[in-house]
């Protein structure tokens, strides 16, 4: 079998945080402005709704903008759904209700919460949205509302499977076998009795097992190769037979018709929709495992995405908790400091805490601060040394972890918030406190890193503020040459602090710069001073300017900084890759299958096309409606057009059921009612409606601009950067 050697078997692929967290701050601030403006709809007449609700679209178009240009499998299409129910409100296809304006608001907080936690480390699993996605569908009304709409396995991977029954199958062998399949079918559909079901899934698992084995094309092979495995799964009972499932196999159905029609065009909504069942079949079956192996699904849906995550935290509270605790903490280092004046301040402060962390619906944490509500005094009259003011330091740490992730708490938070109550009482009861173990050293550790860091790379920005005044002067006035002397100084000390950090690339951009400082220095000191190469002096604040980037990612995420930033030799730029695509294919390696299989002499490979997908026929059918009822528009009575136009629309609907897409199909079969109507040619209602049948429905909006995305790399760098510099004080704030 051949799987990506880019990342291990089965697992799934890191998720890159760095562009993520250069547009952090402006979608959070976006898509707040965007509820607080749907909030304020919700009570205001008709007109003071329509300007309140275009503000709302306006601040929501700026945050789905964002979401598109770092392009998050998953996330966009939240801020796509609440565009469209918008938009129906808009067109008055919806009505405005609090409940509407609910269901947005939490979809909205849903979202923040769920990219703070990918940038805090947690997978990237967006099937986790779906219960504020479901909503956001109910009040649409939508007929599809499927938790697989958030799955996104790559579909580019093609497994090298071992050599089939070599059998070929002609048309009136896949009628054969899809009559066999009907007949399995129907009983699966209508049966209750688990029984049945099951001997009928086997019946039509064999079947696919038949038609996977005669494709000769890896792509086909593949798709067949995947349904053979849901087959199986749900004729061994490892998939529930509900709902979704036996419309899965309805629609496998409709793909073998393809076959018996000489069609070997695949439905990729069909094979996404399998995998996400294979992602989470229980006990899988040696076949489900390679499938789930090739197709990296192994960690993609959570057992819980069913359960509502988000929101569960009232953010006014933790808000004012965490602006507790910063007072706490401050008043407490200057108490570490040997400031005892302060200690009643102290205690004022952890009584405030300990409030606010009441109304945080964690007991475990209110329990905790209660206990350090209760020791504040003798914690602050404490000497320094003392372990009672040890265990305050590292409580007060542990609440901050806290507080920076009560909405995405593991399993042992209870536990070790225990932990750390139990280590205070026995210190004030002058007792031995119990070893809490490793996970409390690697907390202190990692906090340490984070100061360090974070003072490192404010030292660095400041001497870079330094050079940047000192250079600033100088290209304005040549003549202040004299300073320059002294930044070679300030540059190796900047040079040597990135040298102990690893970042090799950072530190040749700084050792360019120097050079190029001392040239300027020297050529101020000659007889025969010339004015300065004008492109060298861009070329050394646009280093400095890209250092300064560098350093703030740097204290962010340090691996990312070292990926995403490099120095060119030939250009002498030190440049940030903020959105760089790994284009090219994959090298694969070749892992035997778990099944014996009978071994087949090697063959060179022959490259094969892609088959195109139901999905690309679809774009197409409608493409050629769209055109068609355009040229019907000027011929309403062309007889021959109409037909065509039926032709057209009538494929759309069966592209449609195999995709399950509910909306084209709908609207296929309006403009096929339309073109029925006896009076279809003296109608103008009629036509618009079969106009309307054959164009997409988009959100659209006079007041908002379409996103336009950047048209390089290069471009979506620069905007990237101008957010990035613009956010950076806030999201440093955060950290």
């Amino acid at each position: 079998m051949t799987t990506p050697s880019n990342a291990q078997q089965g697992a799934m692929p890191t998720f890159d945080t760095g562009p993520l967290s250069w547009v952090m701050g402006e979608i959070r601030e976006s898509l707040n402005r965007s509820k607080t403006a749907l909030k304020d709809a919700a009570g205001q007449d008709a007109e003071a709704r329509s300007t309140s609700l275009r503000h709302a679209k306006s601040y929501l178009h700026q945050a789905h903008g964002a979401l598109q240009m770092v392009d998050i499998d998953g996330v966009a299409i939240i801020t796509e759904t609440v565009e469209d129910l918008l938009d129906r409100v808009d067109a008055a296809q919806l009505p405005y209700t609090a409940e509407l304006a609910e269901a947005i608001g939490t979809g909205y907080q849903a979202l923040i919460e769920y990219l703070e936690e990918l940038l805090s480390g947690t997978p990237h699993q967006p099937v986790r949205l779906f219960p504020y996605y479901r909503a956001l569908l109910e009040a649409r009304g939508a007929e599809r509302i499927h938790p697989a709409d958030l799955f996104f396995p790559n579909l580019a991977i093609r497994p090298q499977l071992p050599p089939g029954s070599g059998k070929t199958l002609e048309t009136a062998d896949y009628v054969n076998l899809r009559k066999r399949f009907e007949r399995a079918l129907l009983p699966f559909l209508k049966s209750t009795d688990t029984a049945a079901e099951m001997a009928n899934a086997a019946a039509m698992r064999d079947i696919i097992g038949e038609i996977e084995q005669a494709q000769s094309n890896m792509q086909v092979r593949s798709f067949w190769w995947v349904m053979h495995g849901l087959a199986e799964a749900v004729a061994a009972g490892n998939i529930p037979n509900e709902l979704y499932v036996k419309q899965l196999f309805a629609r496998i159905n409709l793909q073998m018709r393809r076959l018996s029609q000489g069609s070997p065009s695949i439905a990729e909504r069909l094979l996404r929709d399998a995998l996400f069942f294979l992602a989470r079949a229980a006990n899988p079956s040696p076949r489900a495992r390679q499938i789930r192996a090739a197709y990296q699904l192994d960690g993609q849906v959570p057992v819980d995405y069913e359960k509502k995550r988000y929101g569960q935290v009232d953010v006014n509270a933790l808000a004012a908790a965490k602006e507790r605790l910063t007072h706490a903490k401050s008043v407490w280092n200057r108490i570490a400091g040997g400031d005892t004046s302060v200690a009643e301040s102290f205690e004022h402060e952890m009584r405030m805490l300990a409030d606010a962390g009441s109304k945080l619906n964690s007991p475990s944490l209110s329990k905790l601060l209660r206990e350090l509500k209760g020791i504040a005094r003798h914690a602050a009259h404490a000497k320094p040394g003392d372990m009672l003011g040890l265990e305050m330091a590292t409580s007060l740490l542990f609440v901050e972890n806290s507080l920076g992730n009560l909405g995405r708490l593991n399993d042992t938070f209870t536990e070790r918030a225990d932990a750390m109550t139990a280590r205070l009482l026995a210190v004030v009861a002058g007792e031995q406190p119990v070893d809490s173990g490793k996970w409390l050293d690697d907390m202190s550790r990692e906090a340490q890193q984070r100061q360090t860091m974070a003072a490192l790379g404010a030292e660095m920005q400041s001497s870079l503020r330094q050079v940047e005044k000192m250079l600033d002067e100088y290209f304005r006035d040549p003549a202040q040459a004299a300073s320059l002397v002294q930044l070679d100084g300030v540059l190796h000390q900047i040079e040597g602090a990135l040298a102990v950090l690893d970042q090799d690339d950072a530190v040749r951009t700084v050792q360019h710069t120097r050079s190029a400082v001392r040239r300027f220095a020297a050529a101020a000191e000659a007889e025969d001073a010339q004015p300065g190469d004008q492109a060298e002096y861009q070329q050394v604040a646009q280093n400095v300017g890209a250092l300064s980037f560098f350093i703030e990612t740097l204290q962010l995420q340090s691996e990312a900084a070292k990926k995403r930033f490099e120095f060119d030799e030939a250009r002498g730029l030190f440049q940030a890759k903020l959105l760089e695509r790994d284009t090219a294919p994959e090298p694969v390696v070749e892992e035997p299958l778990a099944e014996p299989v009978i071994a087949a002499p090697a063959a060179e490979p022959i490259p094969e096309l892609n088959v195109e997908t139901v999905e690309d026929e679809l774009a197409r059918h409608q493409r050629e409606s769209a055109e068609l009822a355009l040229s019907l528009t000027a011929e309403p009575d062309n007889s021959v057009l109409q037909e065509q136009l039926k032709e057209s629309l009538e494929q759309i609907r069966l592209d449609a059921a195999l995709v399950d897409n509910p909306e084209a199909n709908d609207r296929a079969q309006a403009g096929i009612e339309a073109l029925k109507r006896p009076d279809f040619t003296s109608s103008p209602e009629a036509l618009q409606q079969v106009i309307s049948a054959t164009v997409p429905q988009q959100a659209a909006s006079e007041s908002l601009p379409a996103v336009v995305a950047p048209e390089s790399d290069e471009a979506i760098d620069a905007e990237l950067l101008e957010i990035f510099l613009s956010e950076a004080e806030e999201v440093l704030g955060n950290v």
